[in-house]
């Protein structure tokens, strides 16, 4: 499935050149001395998923408007962990737990949290913040979250899907990463969420709810969650929201009804991918919706049930042939299971549904390539060109790309996507090589002849090592 690059160019070209290896270079430690995705120390663990990104991406977006910040400049990141918990760090990066999302409730709940972070980004707590992490000897995770931006949205191969991600959450690590605010900072930042959840005409009420929930774990010194323990819950604090809350109605429309039943599926995804399987079959038992024949697909797949698997998620397809996550999540069942061909056909319906959905891409590539069918090389390029294309920080991405250039024999461009892969995992010493490598089989008046020339330029050892 040829993807078009509706800018009109390949990755590598001269006008973004510049622009990946300036990212490449944060990601891969040059400015820090560690990678991005993988925070040894801290364990943090990121991961990816297309449909929990896109449904909170579009409902957080009009928030960040709202509080005066430009939405694409805002990222966000999923941390897969069980606790109630979002913070901010390293600037304009908000990080939400899987646990939040799973107890929040309501779209509405989540985005009052949301938009709590918000607020402290419009009013720059941060500054603070980043003095509190130094004092708390954690400037180390804090310099990593500084640098995070740069990559962490490239699905690098540190970064772990929610399925890969779900076998084990391991400690609980929030406590030490979330960075302790004042109870001033709380106030203004819980005044400014009401402000822009009015704005965006949504209701507050679930985030009372949600806080409500919290304060009784503080009362009974339980503090399970980071976010109770860092966000002080005082009744004070949550009659502040009362009283702009009192009087208002939680409208219903079936708009907000078709939120509600993709937020139910974000719910249903995360807890089949992380909760033991029987754990999930028990809590869906009998569930006929579409999150509970979700979660039970889900479930049986971790199960190695590969027919239960296929017949829930095949009768949700059915029912919904146009819900390119259905077929992202029937070609991940039939990949893994080694079913290469048929996975690559429900890659590429999803890819065909969704053409701009980066990772659904990334799936459809590994398919193709794992199939061996070599007819299909330039099409599985053009795919991961358009991957780099929307995120030229995924490091999968160039790794597969690497892949594809090998078997079609394109030595210098195979060379160079390994330079960016190791570039991007942190590997430096590698990343020089191979580009200085790739000049050896590259025209040198070409676009990836001068990336290849500036990644050894600029990867240079002290010593003053030539570049070819």
């Amino acid at each position: 499935m040829p993807v078009v690059n509706r800018r009109g160019r390949r990755p590598g070209s001269a006008p973004v050149r510049a622009e990946r290896l300036g990212a490449a270079l944060l990601a891969a430690g040059v400015v820090v001395a560690t990678t991005v995705w993988a925070v040894p120390a801290q364990g943090l663990p990121l991961v990816r998923d297309t449909e929990i990104e896109t449904h909170v991406r579009a409902w957080a977006d009009p928030v960040f408007a709202a509080a005066g910040l430009e939405a694409s400049s805002v990222r966000l990141y999923l941390v897969n962990e069980p606790t109630i918990n979002a913070f901010v760090a390293g600037g304009q990066n908000i990080f939400v737990h899987t646990g939040l999302i799973v107890r929040a409730g309501t779209p509405d709940a989540l985005v009052g949290v949301i938009a709590h972070e918000a607020g402290h980004i419009a009013a720059g707590h941060l500054v603070r913040t980043r003095e509190a992490a130094e004092k708390a000897a954690i400037a180390g995770l804090a310099t990593t979250l500084i640098t995070i931006g740069a990559s962490a949205l490239g699905g690098g191969d540190d970064a772990i899907s929610l399925g890969a991600a779900g076998m084990s959450l391991g400690e609980n690590i929030a406590s030490r990463m979330f960075l302790q605010h004042s109870r001033s900072a709380e106030y203004a930042a819980d005044l400014a969420a009401l402000q822009y959840l009015a704005a965006v005409g949504r209701p507050a009420r679930p985030m009372v709810e949600l806080l409500v929930a919290l304060q009784a774990k503080e009362q009974t010194q339980e503090l399970l969650d980071p976010y109770a323990r860092t966000h002080p819950l005082t009744q004070e604090r949550i009659q502040q929201i009362l009283d702009w809350t009192r009087g208002e109605q939680v409208p219903q429309s079936p708009e907000r009804a078709a939120e509600q039943a993709a937020y139910d599926r974000l719910v249903a995804k995360i807890v089949a991918f992380t909760d033991p399987p029987e754990q999930t079959l028990q809590r869906y038992a009998g569930d006929d919706s579409v999150a509970g024949r979700y979660a039970r697909a889900i479930a049986y797949y971790r199960k190695s049930d590969l027919n239960a698997a296929l017949s829930w998620i095949d009768e949700l397809i059915a029912q919904s042939p146009e819900d390119h996550y259905f077929h992202e999540l029937r070609g991940q069942i039939l990949l893994e299971h080694g079913r290469v061909a048929e996975a690559s056909e429900s890659y590429r319906q999803a890819a065909e549904l969704a053409p701009e959905a980066a990772l659904i891409l990334v799936g459809f590539a590994q398919a193709e390539l794992e199939t061996g069918d070599d007819s299909s090389l330039s099409d599985v390029t053009a795919v991961l060109e358009r991957v780099l294309d929307l995120e030229p920080a995924n490091a999968k991405a160039w790794r597969l790309l690497a892949a594809a250039h090998g078997r079609a024999g394109n030595d210098g461009l195979a060379m160079l996507a390994t330079a960016e892969h190791a570039l991007l995992r942190g590997r430096a010493a590698d990343a020089r090589r191979f580009a200085e490598r790739a000049l050896k089989h590259l025209p040198p008046d070409s676009p990836a002849f001068q990336r290849a020339d500036d990644i050894g330029q600029l990867l240079k050892d002290s010593s003053g090592a030539t570049r070819r």
